[in-house]
């Protein structure tokens, strides 16, 4: 899709995804905590917004698969559009995802079918001694990632 830059492209990512006439109804994972300008966009739409816990390595893996096995309990699993997450200098807290941390958070998504929105602003600023953390559709699976 054509933007005007990152915030109007997640600004209309968020809209396509959870917003409209359903948006009570949808569920967006993200980061916890997250981005104050995803959230800007995303608590007037009105979709139900899960945090997902992150340490220094990002997004936990044992806490998305919680998260997902809890909503499925409720039955609304399949109400969740996608997961947002901040994996390079994540903001706030300025945790960078590991590779191995992203293929474990990948392997989750795409056994359930999730859309990764990864908003990846920092990538180019990486200079940590460790591999360079790739995006996640650079894995060895069908992508279900969109990359902004």
């Amino acid at each position: 899709a054509v933007s005007s830059g990152s915030q109007d492209a997640l600004a209309k990512a968020f809209e396509m995804l959870v917003g409209g006439e359903h948006a009570a109804d949808n569920i967006i994972l993200v980061d916890a905590p997250t981005y104050s300008g995803a959230l800007a966009y995303l608590q007037p739409l009105g979709c139900r917004i899960e945090g997902i816990e992150t340490d220094g390595q990002g997004i936990v893996p044992e806490a998305l698969q919680a998260t997902l096995d809890e909503l499925t309990s409720e039955g609304v699993v399949d109400r969740v559009k996608c997961l947002y997450t901040v994996p390079t200098g994540q903001n706030p807290s300025g945790a960078t995802t590991t590779v191995e941390r992203k293929r474990a958070v990948y392997d989750i998504v795409c056994k359930h079918d999730l859309l990764l929105l990864e908003d990846d602003p920092y990538w180019f600023l990486y200079y940590g001694a460790d591999e360079m953390p790739a995006d996640a559709s650079a894995f060895e699976r069908p992508s279900n990632t969109s990359y902004l």
